[in-house]
C-alpha cells in the first residue's frame, strides 16, 4: 500500500486528497478558496472562473487493463504488480434478492467501494486526469469530483482556457470509457 500511496504522490504530488492519510474535502476547499483570494488580491483584480465535474459511477467503470499499465508507469512492477492485476481480475459478486443468494458474478469493470486497496487504485486512474489540464487552469480532485479554474483580468481569457482545460477533460474521459455527469455539473 505504501508503494501505491507512493505513486499516487509521485504521478501528482499535492493535488488528489482523497482516500489518503491526514488529506480531505477540506484541503481542496482551502486550495481553491485560497486560489481565489489570491487572484483578488493581485492588482487589477482578477476574476475567477470554475467549473465543478462529477464523474457518472466512475468506480463502477473502471478499465482495469488501462489501470494496470498506469499502475506499471509509476514504477511499480514484478510481483506486486502482477499481484494486483490477478486481485483486479479475481472480484466476483452476487445480490442477495428475498433472502436468496445466487451464484456469484465476475466483474469485468470497476474496482469495489470498501477497501483501501480499491480506493488507491481507483485514485491512480484518476490521477492521470493532470496530463489533459491546461497549464494556467487550477485543478482540484477529490474521488470522482472534479474542480477547474482559471484566474484572469480579462474574463474571455478564463472561458478560452477553461474551454481548453474542458476539451482536455472530455477527451480524457472519452480514452477511459468514463462518462461526466452533465447533470451535477455546475459552472
Amino acid at each position: 500500500m505504501e508503494e501505491l500511496e507512493a505513486a499516487i504522490a509521485k504521478m501528482n504530488p499535492g493535488k488528489a486528497s482523497a482516500f489518503r492519510t491526514h488529506l480531505s474535502t477540506t484541503d481542496q476547499l482551502f486550495y481553491l478558496s485560497q486560489s481565489i483570494i489570491d487572484s483578488f488580491q493581485e492588482r487589477p483584480h482578477k476574476k475567477t472562473l470554475a467549473v465543478f465535474l462529477d464523474i457518472s459511477a466512475a468506480f463502477d467503470r473502471v478499465w482495469r487493463q488501462k489501470l494496470v499499465h498506469t499502475i506499471q508507469g509509476t514504477g511499480i512492477n514484478g510481483k506486486a504488480l502482477l499481484w494486483i492485476n490477478d486481485f483486479l481480475r479475481g472480484i466476483k459478486f452476487s445480490v442477495r434478492f428475498n433472502g436468496a443468494l445466487p451464484e456469484s458474478r465476475r466483474m469485468w469493470a470497476g474496482v469495489p467501494q470498501g477497501s483501501v486497496l480499491n480506493l488507491l487504485l481507483f485514485l491512480i486512474f484518476m490521477n492521470t486526469i493532470h496530463h489533459h489540464i491546461h497549464p494556467d487552469t487550477k485543478v482540484a480532485c477529490y474521488a470522482d469530483d472534479i474542480a477547474v479554474w482559471h484566474s484572469h483580468n480579462d474574463i474571455t481569457e478564463s472561458e478560452k482556457t477553461l474551454n481548453t482545460t474542458l476539451k482536455g477533460i472530455a477527451e480524457w474521459a472519452d480514452n477511459l470509457k468514463l462518462t461526466i455527469n452533465a447533470d451535477k455539473t455546475n459552472y
